[in-house]
């Protein structure tokens, strides 16, 4: 108990709500668990003496319509779900400042701790587990409920080992698939679906995939694609067959790999229909009976998911008062907190092209599709993949990344019937949409440290004489999809050389550019670089992927030294020589190409 006391001392002096009672009722004493969107605390029900925990959103989540809209709609209806493999949900509401849900306290820990501390587990094991969470899956199936981010970190393991899901629906309530804005480049991306990738519609089967993964992670201690970028690690669930946990863990059975397979089949229709017919097959690997496969013929079992309200139909708006809650049994032992932790991914990038000094046409033609075959690594994705861009998947990542945040008093924009007119200093996070109109960049715009700016796909940012887009320590997610990419041109009617300016990455900055056109005529006038590159990084990090940089004059890419990042899959069109400089050894340069031009 002494132990206890002292790491609630400390806790008190860092988080504000410790000790604060929520809706005049929930005692919040230790702060367990932190998300994207909100923190999970250890607390006491002060009118009936039990143990408790709060998941406490984000206070910024009360200025957004549509999370207002979702909230109740998606609590109430999880909260129906009483089953021994599902966690209880007593009680939600606002207090005032926060949106808030109780639920019953699992003490224990999460499959996520699990794998952290015993790596692959065997197969009875995992059979043992993934019964249990095939029973709460198949439960909420057949009350028209998909999981959505079912992931190791919402799987909760109590003292005896039986497992409690939790989060149903909460996904869909705040507005994303799960994706951490504090940690893009890993995420629940790791568990998507293709068809969540390709924003298509879910079933009961997408919940099976993301059980598939997570069976791999639990049979070979490490995931199915591994990359420090989310949009690369989405692209290769859309596209790429997942390799084969034996490769990783010889001690796998044949069994259970096949059915680790089918549960990541890209096709639903070719996954298990159901998880009773999962939970089937995994009693038939464990007792050596000939494994269930399923009917490529019979359809994914259909869940009928209830209508999700919008800003423009809302629906019921939540109380400020709590729902009359459950009764929660009272619990005698006080948990150790259970901490979320972020997973160091193995990557072993492909060599860099060229890494010092000038880079003359690189990859083109049948070069490009040789780097393709030849640049299969250990993580897991192949420079294929990355070629592969073209997908509406980009929309979510961009969507997760930039989270659930608003454009915020003192971003140096205005919007009119015309559009959106942008300069100056950028503060807080700031998203472009097509639903806007184009934007208009009057003069330099600086996206600072702290600062983040999100653009849509099918926005148009048209640039004045001169202006450059500076990413100074802030952060730059601009992702278009196929066919309606966004693009950077000139506030001219005819861009011609002196026109806008560049895109600058530096200080620390960091710049995420896919399906993106940069029309560039090669300013004179107040230029990034005597070379006048369209893209230039500094001491920055820059990703770009199925990007067209077109030149009138000028150099389209310059990297400096102290640059990192990678640049795949993109084109670069100029009647400069050369049009892409890399003078850093960190930076990777594969599968592009570089075309002698006359530019736009």
């Amino acid at each position: 108990m002494a132990n206890v006391v002292k790491r609630n001392e400390r806790a008190v002096a860092k988080d504000p709500y410790i000790e604060r009672v929520i809706a005049e009722r929930y005692r919040l004493q230790l702060q367990m668990a932190r998300g994207s969107n909100a923190h999970v605390y250890y607390a006491t029900d002060i009118k009936n003496n039990s143990i408790v925990a709060v998941k406490l959103f984000f206070r910024d989540l009360e200025s957004d319509p549509q999370f207002v809209a979702r909230f109740r709609q998606e609590v109430r209806m999880t909260r129906k779900l009483a089953h021994p493999n599902i966690t209880r949900i007593f009680d939600y509401g606002y207090d005032g400042e926060r949106y808030f849900i109780v639920m019953e306290h699992i003490d224990g820990g999460n499959l996520q701790s699990l794998l952290k501390q015993e790596g692959a587990l065997s197969t009875a094991r995992i059979v043992q587990l993934v019964a249990q969470i095939c029973d709460g899956l198949e439960y909420a199936h057949s009350q028209g409920i998909i999981h959505r981010v079912l992931k190791p970190q919402n799987v909760l393991l109590d003292g005896k080992g039986q497992v409690h899901l939790s989060d149903f629906g909460l996904a869909r309530a705040v507005g994303n698939t799960g994706l951490t804005v504090t940690n893009p480049s890993v995420g629940v991306v790791a568990y998507l679906a293709p068809e969540q990738v390709q924003r298509s519609a879910l079933t009961a089967a997408t919940d099976i995939y993301a059980l598939g993964v997570m069976m791999f992670e639990m049979a070979t201690g490490r995931l199915p694609f591994e990359h420090p970028s989310a949009i690369m690690v989405a692209l290769a669930h859309a596209k790429d067959e997942p390799p084969r946990p034996s490769a990783f863990n010889k001690n796998v059975s044949p069994a259970l790999e096949q059915i680790i397979l089918r549960c990541m089949a890209k096709d639903p229709a070719r996954r298990y229909a159901s998880a009773a017919e999962l939970k089937e097959a995994l009693l038939a690997c464990l007792s050596n009976r000939p494994v269930l496969q399923p009917n490529p013929a019979t359809p994914p079992k259909q869940v009928a998911v209830q209508p999700q309200p919008t800003a423009k139909q809302p629906a019921e708006q939540v109380s400020r008062q709590p729902s009359a809650p459950v009764q929660a049994t009272p619990a005698a032992v006080r948990p150790e907190p259970v901490a979320e932790n972020v997973r160091q991914l193995a990557y072993n990038p492909p060599a860099p092209v060229a890494a010092k000094g000038r880079v003359e046409n690189p990859v083109i033609g049948e070069l490009a599709r040789s780097s393709a075959t030849s640049n299969k690594g250990k993580s897991g994705i192949s420079t294929k993949t990355l070629m592969l861009v073209g997908l509406p998947l980009l929309l979510i990542v961009v969507a997760v990344i930039v989270g659930l945040l608003v454009l915020k008093p003192g971003s140096a924009q205005s919007k009119s019937a015309q559009g959106t007119k942008a300069g100056g200093t950028l503060t807080g996070a700031t998203i472009w949409r097509a639903s806007d109109g184009p934007v208009l960049v009057e003069k330099d715009l600086l996206v600072g440290s702290g600062a983040t700016l999100s653009i849509e796909p099918g926005v148009m940012v048209r640039l004045g004489t001169g202006v450059n887009l500076r990413i100074e320590g802030g952060t730059l997610q601009a992702i278009g999809t196929p066919g309606n990419p966004v693009v950077f041109t000139s506030a001219q009617e005819q861009p011609k050389p002196g026109d806008w300016g560049g895109v600058l990455v530096a200080k620390g900055g960091t710049a995420t550019l896919a399906q993106v056109e940069i029309h560039n005529g090669g300013s004179a006038v107040t230029p990034l670089d005597t070379r006048r590159p369209a893209v230039m990084v500094a001491d920055g990090r820059l990703e770009m992927v199925a990007t067209k940089v077109f030149k009138s004059a000028g150099v389209g890419l310059v990297i400096q030294n102290k640059a990192a990042g990678y640049v795949t899959g993109s084109t670069f069109s100029s009647n400069a020589d050369p049009q892409v400089i890399n003078e850093s050894k960190s930076f990777n340069f594969t599968a592009n190409q570089v075309v002698k031009n006359s530019g736009s």
